[in-house]
């Protein structure tokens, strides 16, 4: 579920799901090199509690249960600014990771 929801900012944002940092050679590094940052706080702790609470339907329970986790960390929110702020990508001095988000950028500029 982690994997999908980077991966779905991801690209169109434009970035290339392979071309990975931490985790290379694969067609998704760039996403699990994403999904990473957000694995500890979120996944597996969930992973962990669902297991505990009953082995019936934990499939199920875990999808929706990282459908929630997700929706209430505002995770969609996180991962392009996230991204932006881990390659340092400020189109000039001063503007912060939060700005680049929605804005028009023209490569002619």
């Amino acid at each position: 579920c982690l994997n999908g929801i980077c991966h779905a900012a991801i690209l169109p944002a434009g970035y290339s799901a392979a071309i990975g940092f931490v985790h290379t050679g694969k067609m998704l590094s760039f996403v699990y090199d994403i999904a990473d940052l957000y694995k500890t706080e979120l996944t597996v702790p969930l992973a962990f509690r669902t297991v505990a609470e009953g082995d019936q339907d934990v499939e199920r329970r875990v999808r929706i249960s990282c459908r929630d986790a997700f929706h209430q960390a505002k995770l969609v929110d996180r991962i392009l600014p996230d991204i932006a702020e881990g390659l340092d990508a400020r189109d000039y001095l001063g503007e912060g990771p939060g700005e680049l988000e929605g804005r028009a950028v023209s490569l002619a500029d």
